[in-house]
């Protein structure tokens, strides 16, 4: 049996209560762009299969 089935299993560590970093503005950028061209990618074909 796993230690995480037994009772009396605590938090994760200490970690758990760290505060959070700041935002990781080109990491959200890309992520922004990839949606982005996804939809203009899906557009694309829709406008091309004549259902759009």
């Amino acid at each position: 049996m796993s230690d995480h089935a037994t009772s009396g299993h605590g938090s994760h560590g200490e970690g758990d209560d760290a505060p959070l970093g700041s935002i990781d503005l080109a990491a959200w950028l890309a992520g922004a762009l990839g949606i982005a061209i996804g939809l203009l990618t899906a557009a694309v074909i829709a406008i091309a299969a004549g259902r759009l």
